[in-house]
């Protein structure tokens, strides 16, 4: 038996796995393993049939069993599952940038023997340039591609876990962008709280960017997830950020969100400009949903949705908003309906002379969180940082993982093609 597999897999890659020396219709069994830094062990596994010249191409064939359906290259990978389930929801696994090194097992067929080999899954290109930045007005993490640039500026901020998000940033500049990555509350220095955020603080991370020698001309790029792509979307009105890259995002502006189980019941302000409080959509009415043990969010939001005079006036007027605009969207969100908020924001961008500026990708299946699909996809429930509880994500594990691939595409060529003041 021989097995052929590069031995490195970036994020955009697939597993390349081919299993030679067998016999035609011969049944072998592929097993992944992880053993993540946090010491959490994940694994996967499927059975294959050798096809007339002996040989099993995990890429085009589809597994006869197994922890995945179909064919497809990485879903060894995508499928790898958490030897403890909740110990995997409160892990830090896929907000890591370390390399996951993932050990492939074939075999024993007939007389033949196991074969082993080791893939290495690099989540920041080595030639990247991490650097801490600490500014009297604001404190991020830069990642830098190699070279003098000029690189496309992308300011990238964090959702309502209150992480920064350097696993995007990072992927970002090895994708050839000037990437920061900025907290913005529950941080040392920043609010507890999603509560009471001041633009002007994103406002001057960046200017500060697109100052910086190495950034291309012209507006500085924002992506954001969640609440961060609420964020984005404001950056892209009040600021200028262009192009915006607003993940399970929503155009209509939301109440902040306290620390506990019950945060998102509140009638607090999120964000603030101008020193004035942005007109919010209050969540201060009703409980919380749960299903087996955790939150479901959707209800909560679509629940608030009922009084159509409130949200209007707390709907964001993004037909004033000059910047081209990306929305993500899962159909199964279960933290919040992104999929309808992201339509409505598309429907108010289209409203703009020259609408063309947008794009509003619907992921069928997906549900709040989509990763590169090299990246473990089975946890689907995550233990929110802020609120302490377990917090229901929705979309499948294959659904998730397929929707990761379309929608970092989807950034990458939006953040590829020109400004909104250079689109006719």
């Amino acid at each position: 038996m021989i097995i052929d597999v590069a031995e490195r897999l970036t994020l955009d890659g697939d597993l390349d796995l081919t299993i030679g020396g067998l016999r035609p219709g011969n049944v072998v069994t592929v097993a992944a393993a992880l053993r993540a830094p946090d010491g959490l062990r994940w694994s996967s596994g499927a059975d294959f049939a050798a096809d007339e010249a002996g040989t099993v191409r995990v890429a085009v064939a589809a597994p006869l069993r197994g922890s995945y359906r179909g064919a497809d290259a990485n879903g060894l990978l995508w499928s790898l599952a958490p030897e403890r389930q909740a110990e995997a929801e409160a892990s830090h696994l896929l907000g890591g940038l370390e390399p996951l090194d993932i050990e492939l097992t074939c075999g024993p067929v007939g007389t033949q023997p196991t074969r082993t080999a080791t893939v290495t899954i690099e989540r920041i290109a080595q030639v990247t340039v991490r650097r801490a930045i600490q500014q009297p007005e604001f404190a991020g993490t830069l990642f830098t591609p190699p070279g003098d640039g000029p690189f496309r500026p992308v300011l990238v901020v964090g959702g309502s876990g209150g992480d920064a998000n350097e696993p995007l940033a990072a992927y970002l500049a090895g994708h050839g962008c000037l990437a920061l990555a900025l907290p913005y509350f529950a941080a040392p220095g920043l609010p507890d709280e999603l509560v009471d955020i001041e633009l002007e603080y994103f406002g001057r991370a960046l200017r500060w960017l697109g100052a910086q020698p190495s950034a291309a001309p012209g507006p500085v790029a924002v992506a954001g997830r969640s609440r961060g792509g609420e964020l984005a979307l404001l950056l892209g009105l009040h600021f200028g950020a262009d192009p915006v890259i607003a993940f399970v995002p929503s155009g209509v502006v939301h109440a902040g969100i306290r620390r506990g189980a019950d945060g998102w019941l509140s009638d607090v302000p999120a964000w603030r400009v101008d020193g004035r409080a942005i007109t919010y959509l209050a969540h201060d009415g009703g409980t919380l949903e749960w299903r087996d043990g955790a939150i479901v969010c959707t209800p909560t939001y679509l629940r608030h949705l009922h009084d159509w005079q409130r949200v209007r006036a707390a709907t964001m007027p993004l037909q004033e908003c000059r910047s081209r605009v990306l929305l993500i969207s899962g159909t199964n969100d279960e933290v919040w309906p992104s999929a309808l908020f992201g339509e409505l924001a598309a429907s108010s961008l289209r409203s703009r002379a020259g609408g063309a500026r947008q794009e509003h990708v619907v992921l069928p299946g997906a549900g709040h969180r989509f990763l590169p699909p090299v990246l473990p996809a089975s946890v689907t429930t995550v233990r929110h940082a802020q609120a302490g509880e377990r917090l229901a994500l929705g979309g499948t594990p294959s659904a998730n993982a397929r929707s990761g691939r379309a929608a970092y595409a989807a950034m990458l060529r939006t953040l590829s093609s020109g400004s909104a003041e250079e689109t006719p």
